[in-house]
């Protein structure tokens, strides 16, 4: 089998860089991306068969020639999931390896050019090194001190999609969310000083396997960053609020009363850009594992589709369906398997609380 054209892998301190193209043909644009992943010991293992990254394998093998498609994607994921793909060296530089990723396909003029940032992006060397900086800083600051080191990577003409940004593993801490802010704003604003065409962070869960045997990082400090002022101070805790269903049905049980909480809601969202929310979707006790695993999740989307029409942003919004798996459930069945209705009611519910709310406390073994 012909080889994709062109294979860049670059090993960064403690990050990949890796560049796959398409040769393309007149019906449709090839695609040159380069992934910078960030297999290092702060950062949970990458989720197999993610489907944002077999999405992009699959349109830059398709640009080539489309029946090794398959084929591609898998001999591409090996990259990536195996020690090829993982750091080398102490240490993380984001920076670096976003600089390395576009210059690797900075020359593809006629190719749509993407980089995919599967990292936390909390670098400990490096021109923008967070174990200096702590989280008491600006973005607009950074940018102009990055700028005097001509360290703003050439992003002209390509578009960058981040996942997982902000999330880490142990030994370093969990970041709040409101350092989870500020570490995703200082690199937007980097990305549109880089003149980046598109700039999209994806807002998803990460997988809770840490990686082993990796070389160690250094841990950046958590300062108590709402209690001393900090840049961005948040308003307040929002308000739990609850949407109940009716029975088997991703139908609420009050459509009015719902609708009518839900622009609150909004309002309250809007208005606080540094609040995040979990949203859960509940269910009543049934055998039917799966069937009610995805009733949670239709019932999730019942509830953001409405957020979002009202102009919630996606990334403030956390979703996780976990059916009768939840710390509310109420056991529902009688001695024979049977649903108690009355109690059953009430289990059929989504959630909507903030994160760092008291009762998101509960949440902890229950979230994947």
């Amino acid at each position: 089998m012909k080889r994709i054209k062109s294979f860049f892998l670059a090993l960064t301190i403690l990050i990949s860089a890796f560049s796959f193209t398409g040769c393309g043909s007149e019906a449709s644009k090839p695609l040159a991306l380069a992934v910078v992943v960030g297999a290092h010991s702060n950062f949970n293992q990458i989720p197999k068969n993610l489907k944002q990254i077999d999405e992009l394998f699959y349109k830059v093998a398709e640009t080539y020639r489309k029946s090794i498609a398959e084929e591609y994607v898998e001999q591409m994921g090996y990259v990536l999931f195996s020690e090829k793909g993982q750091a080398q060296k102490r240490e993380v530089d984001t920076l670096r390896a976003i600089r390395l990723a576009a210059n690797s396909i900075q020359d593809k003029d006629n190719s749509e050019r993407l980089i995919l940032v599967i990292d936390s992006g909390l670098s400990t060397v490096g021109e923008l090194n967070f174990v200096e900086e702590g989280f008491q800083i600006s973005a607009e600051n950074i940018v102009a001190d990055l700028e005097k080191k001509k360290a703003i990577p050439d992003l002209n003409g390509l578009s960058v999609e981040w996942l997982y940004c902000a999330e880490t593993a142990l030994p370093q801490p969990r970041l709040s969310e409101l350092q989870k802010f500020v570490l995703q704003e200082v690199w937007e604003k980097i990305l549109e000083a880089g003149d980046a065409e598109n700039v999209k962070f994806h807002s998803q869960p990460p997988s809770s396997f840490p990686h082993e045997g990796l070389p160690p990082v250094s841990i950046v400090e958590r300062e108590a960053d709402e209690e001393e002022g900090g840049l961005y101070e948040k308003k307040h805790i929002l308000e739990n609020r609850i949407f109940l269903f009716k029975g088997d049905l991703a139908e609420f049980e009050e459509e009015q009363d719902s609708y009518e909480t839900l622009v609150v809601l909004a309002e309250e969202l809007q208005s606080n850009p540094e609040s995040h929310v979990y949203v859960i979707g509940c269910t009543a006790g049934s055998p039917r594992k799966a069937f009610c695993k995805q009733l949670s999740e239709d019932r999730i989307h019942a509830v953001t589709d409405v957020l979002s029409q009202l102009g919630v942003s996606e990334s403030q919004m956390l979703s996780y369906g976990l059916s009768s798996d939840n710390p509310w459930y109420v056991n529902d069945l009688d001695q024979n398997g049977k649903q108690i209705e009355e109690t059953a009611a009430p289990n059929r519910r989504v959630m909507v609380i903030d994160v760092d709310s008291g009762e998101a406390e509960k949440l902890l073994g229950y979230l994947p």
